[in-house]
């Protein structure tokens, strides 16, 4: 069995990801706690082989015959044939070009899923386009805050430990209604951002450039002031940056800070030398590789891609990552570095736009598909508060969190508005007391991963 000890659990909380940790229970202390969770023990593994394929110094143009092979390949390898399968759409490149992966390879029992929040980005007239283009069946999922509570809810009672991704709720909708269809694999078009990259914003290299921790170290180190009065949480983001760890500025924005992790009596010595590590490691790396790097490794595979496991899971359906599959990382990591980003005008997946401009003209789809930005499935975790005051509070009075701090963040919410760095956080609490009021403390019973 793995342990997850309090050191993991700070490292997690403090970049926005959220296993459960048992030190909020009053009467569960971490002290001998064994969870079935993620450990960041893992990470230095997982950092160097993500870094071994950064210094492969690629020689080869784009070739869609190449790219072509190599993608359906991927696709014939991961994805069964004789089963039914369904994806999970958003109308962007990544999933998009899976759709025309499994098109092109003759896959026929595919139907494809795309969530519409209530308000919000509305992603579901590109998905149409392409199913409607290659004859696959098309279902779209608007959202039904009681539906998509039953679902999230019904799979935190079946999980080992929560999800803090805002998407989660929305594709534990949608596997619910895969599993009514039938289906039984999931395809996720999550996993590419480690060698495909990721463009930061050029705010971020800004606020890196604001940090003071670079020449003062840990003595100023997540040492900033109370601003509860700052009405803008974009000043907010400012200030904080001058107290973190440049490394810090490519992680999402729900986190922790250091003060409220030393509240919660979690220790933040370790994520120090985690920082530094990281830095030492990316010390050869341009801003996109790092945020490739750091983004692909944490986000993308204990969080973005962790929510499709949790989920599909919880439903009797098995989920595949086409995009991880080891020939087709090779293939990409052998490309020019041209083919990878544009770095002048911060695009990345170069190489995969190429791909999909070929297919848009094959297929005769238009060309504005796909250039919008893409939400991937967002909750609409605002509207689930207002009209759910009285099933969390249910959910309170069956917790077992008696911590102070962490039921602050959800009294908060029915007095006032939240900025933008307490609504992130409150979603992760909100997942956490729903996730313990479904599930025992007594983790020897669960199940070992």
């Amino acid at each position: 069995m793995k342990i997850l000890n309090s050191e993991s659990v700070s490292w997690l909380l403090r970049f926005g990801f959220l296993p459960y940790p048992e030190h909020f229970s009053e009467n569960n202390p971490y002290e001998g706690g064994q969870i079935s969770a993620l450990v960041m023990s893992d990470l230095p593994s997982k950092v160097e082989q993500a870094l071994s394929s950064k210094k492969t110094i690629g020689t080869n143009e784009f070739s869609f015959i190449e790219f072509d092979k190599y993608f359906r390949e991927a696709i014939s390898k991961t994805v069964p044939k004789n089963k039914k399968v369904g994806v999970l759409l958003s109308g962007g490149k990544d999933s998009s070009a899976l759709v025309y992966g499994l098109f092109r390879e003759g896959y026929s029992e595919v139907l494809c899923y795309t969530f519409v929040p209530n308000s919000g980005e509305d992603e579901s007239q590109d998905a149409s386009i392409l199913c409607n283009a290659l004859g696959f069946e098309h279902r779209v999922i608007r959202a039904n805050l009681e539906a998509d509570f039953e679902a999230w809810d019904y799979v935190l009672s079946q999980s080992d430990y929560p999800c803090g991704d805002f998407a989660f709720p929305s594709v534990c909708r949608l596997l619910k209604e895969m599993h009514g269809d039938g289906v039984e694999v999931a395809i996720d078009g999550m996993g590419n951002d480690i060698y495909m990259g990721h463009v930061p914003p050029r705010s971020e290299k800004m606020l890196q450039l604001c940090s003071v921790t670079k020449y003062l170290g840990k003595k100023i180190w997540g040492k900033e002031p109370r601003l509860d009065g700052l009405s803008s949480w974009k000043l907010k983001y400012v200030i904080s940056s001058v107290f973190m760890h440049p490394l810090e500025r490519c992680f999402p924005g729900s986190r922790f800070s250091i003060s409220e992790l030393q509240r919660f009596g979690l220790p933040t010595e370790h994520l120090w030398k985690s920082l530094e590590f990281l830095t030492e490691f990316t010390n050869d790396c341009d801003e996109f590789e790092t945020r490739a790097l750091v983004r692909g490794v944490l986000f993308d595979d204990f969080c973005a891609m962790e929510k499709s496991r949790l989920a599909s899971r919880a439903f009797g359906i098995d989920v595949r990552f086409p995009f991880c599959a080891d020939k087709f990382v090779d293939y990409y990591n052998q490309l020019k570095d041209e083919e990878k980003f544009d770095k002048n005008n911060r695009v990345n997946k170069v190489a995969l736009r190429k791909y999909l401009a070929v297919l848009r003209l094959e297929y005769g789809i238009g060309s504005s598909v796909y250039n919008e930005k893409k939400g991937s499935f967002r909750f609409n975790f605002d509207e689930f508060l207002a009209g759910s005051y009285e099933k969390i509070d249910s959910l309170l009075s069956k917790s077992n969190v008696h911590n102070s701090e962490l039921l602050s963040y959800f009294m908060k919410a029915g007095t006032r508005n939240l900025d933008y760095f307490e609504f992130s956080k409150l979603f992760l609490v909100v997942s956490l007391l729903i996730w313990e009021a479904r599930n025992s403390v007594d983790t020897t019973s669960r199940r070992v991963l």
